[in-house]
């Protein structure tokens, strides 16, 4: 069969053979197996062949590796000024083009193409070999090298009519002085004079040879756990593989190291292995004391051949749930209390959500799958007027239905965002990989004809659009995402997916209270997971605290500044002659007004937007060389200040070039487009490229960095205090089925 499953996670592309591994009778063979394929760094999903036929399409590159890079992905090196000036002058020319255009530049993309892909074969390869895969053909095979020095001639090989009945690859000719071993593999540690290996050939390397040996998870080989409680029994796999044609004894050894190097645990022994078989090795040891701790094995396969491995575990010290009070909770399906009774966590249950009811509720957890439309509308209502409440794990049709656009993917990795996600002991190592499986949405999906014709389509954002099989839930951190809506004082605590644009976990900010919107899969996993268990105890902790503060409104000077807020639904202040003002947001031809430089000194903000260079010389108090300029802003800022608390580098990254007034001295906490001027207490933003100085509809690959900035907008204007009425789930667009990164199609 061929298979190319675009984005599918990369730990259920290591599942893919399973349930055939268990109950299949046919051998395997993937005659052609995406890594992912080149072609899914692109925008274009058909309907027309992505090789025959051109399209407006997107290179995708920082956005597709963000999902497992996180900030890192976001670079601001020469090769992403020179993919975006090629993809911007295919678009200019106004006729659609071959993505073979592209191909070169993403090509050489080595940290956003190469890693990644790699990423993805260093795990995939060898599941692939251990289920029992007979034969794999990888595409874009030729992208494992690149050349390190000038071509030089070709010679035939020595060795050409040797080895033909083997496994291997055994050529003709060489050309550009590669060495190969006298055996036909293709690989080996000799040098090569004209070629060096990649990331992706780097993978390929470790995993095809016919000796190959690995740590794997406990129970299945494929499961990632790594983290577990002090004095609990930790279980692993030394899964070993040999595709000699004749047995060997492999032997092997294992230690526990923690941080300092030092040997916690130990084992050794040896295993014989039947040609083209496998062996599994169990291994258990007794978490020591909360720390990070590393798991290494090394193997000696016969005649002198060595490989090693490594496993990072964790042990997490249980954190106590501290709430003063019980929270009340609304629990119609019992899962979430029954995850409470497991975690010792106090509550009151309530039966129902009547005005009476709802009287002496200061906070409220809505369950597991107990939310409905109906529901949220009652509770909204009475938390206008109160400070908290939180609700856990829902499927995509109630998210939908309140405003949410979701995206029903199996996250394995997500990234802590806001400052808060510390207090609830949220980082990028707790945030990946737990325990067991999810049971939120079923393991695979569901309404697939037995002999699927046709694309399976399922809904997204009010579209049905075709969709990859899903393989499992096994390792989720969220299973139904939701992207971050546009509008409101919502702040994502942690995100992640492509291009960072989906949140887990978000909190809405309403008068005194706040809405925690959890989807993270706390509940109801199949193997209790440490960190689920405390993020849990935080989330109560968390929504168990009133709000005391008092949000401010806006005081607007421009058209476009009063639009912008009153667009991001914050309230504007109604009354100009208002001595109490606390937050000013200006846009171009606005007049700075007198005594303002005083205000600020005593503690007021002022977010000025998209201004010219002599405008930002009128409102700021201290002298900023600014000059015009148009290019790409992805300069990271590694120290985000108080004003972007809660955003990732993908919400100022560019997908192309603008024309703005530009800050031309480098600073720590901005870039060229974002500058903090701090005046007494107070302070003076400057943001050059707000929402309405990007345009999506000339230039539609823009459409994902517009959606960033109205992210953006909003959240700056949160962290400034100021007061939204907004309660339900908004966005600045409409989507169009080209905006869905994960629609589907096989190549």
């Amino acid at each position: 069969m061929n298979i190319y499953l675009n984005w599918s996670p990369v730990q259920e592309r290591s599942d893919w053979l399973h349930d055939w591994a268990k109950r299949g009778t046919k051998p395997m063979f993937f005659c052609e197996w995406g890594c992912p394929h080149i072609a899914s760094w692109s925008s274009y999903r058909g309907p027309l062949f992505i090789w025959r036929k051109p399209g407006f399409q997107s290179l995708w590159a920082q956005e597709y590796a963000a999902a497992l890079r996180g900030d890192a992905a976001y670079e601001g090196n020469g090769i992403v000024a020179k993919a975006l000036a090629v993809e911007e002058s295919l678009w200019a020319k106004g006729e659609p083009f071959m993505f073979s255009k592209l191909v070169p530049v993403l090509s050489e993309w080595e940290s956003n193409y190469q890693e990644i892909a790699g990423r993805y074969l260093d795990d995939n390869w060898r599941s692939h070999r251990a289920w029992g895969v007979t034969a794999m053909l990888p595409w874009d095979m030729k992208r494992f090298h690149r050349r390190v020095s000038a071509q030089s001639e070709s010679r035939l090989f020595a060795g050409r009519y040797k080895h033909l009945k083997e496994p291997g690859i055994v050529p003709d000719e060489l050309t550009g002085g590669a060495d190969w071993l006298e055996n036909g593999y293709f690989y080996d540690n000799g040098p090569r004079t004209n070629f060096a290996l990649t990331a992706m050939g780097r993978a390929f390397a470790r995993w095809n040879g016919e000796d190959c040996a690995f740590i794997g998870g406990g129970g299945v080989f494929t499961d990632k756990r790594h983290l577990f409680r002090p004095g609990e029994v930790a279980e692993k796999t030394l899964v070993i593989l040999n595709d000699r044609r004749a047995g060997q004894t492999v032997k092997w050894g294992w230690r526990l190291l923690d941080g300092a190097g030092d040997v916690v645990q130990s084992g050794r022994g040896s295993a014989s292995v039947a040609a083209g078989c496998r062996a599994d090795v169990p291994v258990k040891f007794s978490m020591p004391s909360a720390g990070e701790y590393s798991l290494q094995a090394a193997f000696e396969f016969e005649g002198g051949k060595r490989q090693r491995d490594e496993f990072k575990v964790a042990a997490l010290a249980p954190k106590k749930a501290n709430a003063q009070s019980p929270v009340s909770l609304y629990d119609t399906k019992g899962l979430t209390r029954a995850h409470f009774d497991r975690l010792g966590i106090r509550y009151t249950p309530i039966s129902e959500l009547s005005p009476a009811m709802l009287s002496n509720v200061n906070a409220l957890v809505i369950g597991r799958e107990s939310l409905t439309r109906d529901v949220y509308d009652r509770t909204v209502r009475w938390f206008t007027r109160h400070p908290n409440w939180t609700w856990r794990e829902w499927r995509g049709r109630v998210l939908n239905q309140i405003g949410f656009r979701t995206q029903a993917y199996g996250l394995r990795q997500a990234f802590p965002r806001h400052s808060e996600a510390k207090s609830l002991g949220l980082d990028g190592e707790i945030l990946r990989d737990w325990a067991g499986e999810s049971t939120l949405v079923p393991p695979y999906l569901e309404g697939v004809d037995e002999l699927e014709t046709v694309y399976t389509r399922k809904p997204w954002a009010g579209l049905m659009q075709p969709r990859v099989w899903r393989c499992r839930n096994r390792g989720n951190v969220a299973s139904v995402l939701m992207e971050k809506p546009h509008r409101g004082d919502w702040r994502a605590l942690c995100d992640g997916a492509f291009d960072l644009e989906y949140s887990p976990l978000l909190e809405l900010s309403v008068a005194r209270g706040r809405v925690v919107f959890c989807q993270l899969d706390v509940t109801g996993r199949t193997v209790a997971d440490p960190a689920a268990d405390d993020i849990t105890r935080s989330l109560v902790d968390c929504i168990s605290r009133e709000i005391g503060s008092s949000p401010c409104n806006v005081k607007a000077f421009g058209t476009r500044a009063f639009l912008a807020v009153r667009d991001s639904g914050f309230r504007l202040d109604q009354d100009p002659s208002s001595n109490g003002e606390r937050v000013f947001v200006a846009s171009p031809g606005a007049k700075k007004p007198k005594g303002m430089d005083d205000k600020v000194r005593d503690g007021a903000k002022v977010l000025c937007l998209g201004l010219s260079a002599a405008e930002v010389a009128e409102w700021s108090p201290v002298p900023l060389a600014v000059a015009p300029t148009n290019g790409c802003a992805y300069s990271r800022i590694e120290e985000l200040p108080p004003e972007l608390d809660g955003l990732s580098n993908a919400d100022w990254a560019w997908h192309g070039t603008m024309a703005f007034d530009a800050f031309q001295t480098p600073s720590e906490d901005g870039n060229a487009a974002f500058r903090v001027v701090r005046h007494g207490k107070g302070a003076y933003i400057f943001w050059q490229v707000p929402p309405w100085k990007i345009d999506a509809e000339g230039r539609p690959y823009l459409r994902h960095t517009k959606r960033h900035a109205e992210y953006m907008l909003s959240r700056i204007l949160g962290n400034m205090d100021t007061r939204s009425d907004e309660t339900s789930a908004r966005y600045a667009d409409a989507p169009i089925p080209e905006d869905d990164p994960y629609r589907y199609y096989r190549w």
